[in-house]
Order: structure tokens, then C-alpha cells, then sequence
């Protein structure tokens, strides 16, 4: 199964009515923006290179995806099923209540849709989909809107963000490095104080 988002061609403004005359059953209209959206649909397997052409000739705007890497929309529901409190943020390990919990995806969603080298690390990792409960986290708000649609550190970070030991060994060199500073400072101003 494939979703399928369609655009209309030159910024002008189509409707649902407009798709289901040319081929495209029950689409779903989704706002991504104040004054901008787009039409989903869902189109099975034997159907997709049929679909593909059907765009092209109507000069539609599409892009499609399989449906395992598209945001599910009982995740967050998932998430507080599978895992109990007390919740930690997986980036910056700060204490979060069920309440200001915000559930991310390790594996952003819009990544996951986009890149097929995200698409393989998914299926390698073991995952069911990107919204396999593995793939989903607890987050601070703050961290969450920092990391947005990001991989790179943000996704070690995460991984690492589960292990107790990351913490206490980041803590550790995080109070090494401000002792070095301070020791380093106070032998600078030592060493000033014998030239004068």
C-alpha cells in the first residue's frame, strides 16, 4: 500500500471532486499550512505504476511513499501503553510529566517518507514502520522543536539517551572540562600575580 500527495499544477486551487473525476478515490485533504494543502491517497501495489502515469498525464504535483513509513495517528496512545512512568527526555535527560511528555519519533517521520537510506535503516534496525514503538521516545518540548526532522547527532544522542551510564559518563566530563577551565584560570592569574 502506497499514499500518494498530490498537488495541483500552478498554484491553482483543487478539489476532492476534481480527483475522484480523474481516478483518485476518496482523497484525503491535509493542511500543512494556514493557506496551504495537499490531497492524500491511498493506492494499493498492483496499482501503482497506473497512478504514476494518471499523475503525469494530468500534470499533478505527487510524491509517494510506502504506507509502514507514514505517521500513525494512535502513536502517542501506543507509546503511554507500552512504556510506564517516570519518563525522561532521551536528549537532555530532564525529568517530563505524562502531561508535558511529547513523544518523537527517534526516526523522523518526514525522513523516513523522503530518503531511502533512512527507509534501509529502518528495515535493518528490526522496525515495523516508523512508528514501531522502538522508533518512539520520550521528549521535552524544548528538544523536540530543536531536533525537528534531523538525524545525525540528534539520532545517537537518542540511542544513547536510554543507557543510565551515557548520562553519568557525559556528567563526568562535562565536571572534568569545568575543572580543567578553573585551573587553568587560576594558573594564569597566579603566574601574572609572580610577573608583577
Amino acid at each position: 500500500m502506497y499514499i500518494f500527495e498530490l498537488r495541483s499544477p500552478k498554484k491553482r486551487k483543487m478539489k476532492a471532486k476534481y480527483l475522484e473525476r480523474r481516478g483518485f478515490y476518496n482523497p484525503k485533504q491535509v493542511n500543512t499550512g494556514r493557506y496551504s494543502f495537499h490531497f492524500e491517497v491511498e493506492v494499493e501495489d498492483e496499482d501503482l505504476k497506473k497512478t504514476i502515469r494518471r499523475c503525469k498525464r494530468r500534470r499533478l504535483t505527487y510524491f509517494y511513499y510506502d504506507k509502514q513509513f507514514a505517521r500513525a495517528a494512535n502513536y502517542r496512545k501506543r507509546f503511554f501503553d507500552a512504556y510506564e512512568p517516570p519518563y525522561r527526555c532521551r536528549y537532555c535527560n530532564k525529568r517530563l510529566k505524562e502531561s508535558t511528555v511529547t513523544v518523537d519519533h527517534l526516526i523522523p517521520v518526514d525522513a523516513a517518507k523522503k530518503s531511502p537510506k533512512v527507509q534501509r535503516l529502518i528495515i535493518n534496525s528490526g522496525l515495523n514502520g516508523v512508528n514501531d514503538i522502538k522508533n518512539l521516545v520520550p521528549s521535552c518540548p524544548k528538544c523536540n522543536c530543536r531536533k525537528g526532522n534531523k538525524m545525525g547527532l540528534w539520532y545517537l544522542r537518542g540511542r544513547l539517551g536510554s543507557s543510565k551510564a551515557y548520562w553519568r559518563i557525559r556528567r563526568l566530563i562535562k565536571t572534568a572540562f569545568l575543572a580543567a577551565v578553573i585551573y587553568l584560570f587560576c594558573y594564569t592569574v597566579y603566574s601574572l600575580s609572580l610577573i608583577i
